[in-house]
């Protein structure tokens, strides 16, 4: 069984960062999170928002470029490739908050994690069979939907 100094429950922005920092600074750490890295507001949330919201102005550009002087012909929006470039966004920053975990040795636990015990800090994650008895605690519920 592994032992930590800290674990993190919940891989958002504030989750990973704070995992980073502490791991960075030499303390055994884990981070739990039950779905992906980055939580929603990389994975569903702000980014994706605003990859897609790039590609539409970039439409708009394409239609009323002539007021700058810019023509262009049959301007349309291919919504698969406007999909595929906003997933690829996505992966890409999820692929560089893992690869930062790992830089930090931070060991990452796709997991639920429960806090456990009338101390309210021990912890277990099924899925990744982890029990560790008082470590320190870090967590940030997710956004409301």
């Amino acid at each position: 069984m592994q032992e930590f100094d800290l674990i993190v429950i919940g891989g958002g922005p504030g989750g990973y960062l704070c995992a980073e920092r502490a791991g960075k600074a030499g303390l055994r750490t884990a981070l739990i999170e039950k779905r992906a890295l980055g939580g929603t507001c990389l994975n569903e949330g702000c980014i994706p928002t605003k990859s897609l919201l790039y590609c539409a102005k970039q439409y708009q550009a394409a239609l009323h470029g002539a007021e700058y002087g810019v023509t262009a012909q049959n301007v349309s929006i291919d919504h698969a490739q406007v999909v595929a470039r906003k997933d690829g966004v996505v992966r890409t920053l999820v692929r560089g908050v893992g690869a930062a975990m790992k830089a930090h040795g931070v060991t990452v636990f796709a997991a639920e994690g429960r806090i456990l015990g009338k101390r309210g800090n021990d912890l277990r994650s099924p899925r990744a069979k982890q029990y560790c008895p008082h470590p320190d605690l870090c967590w940030r519920p997710a956004p409301a939907p």
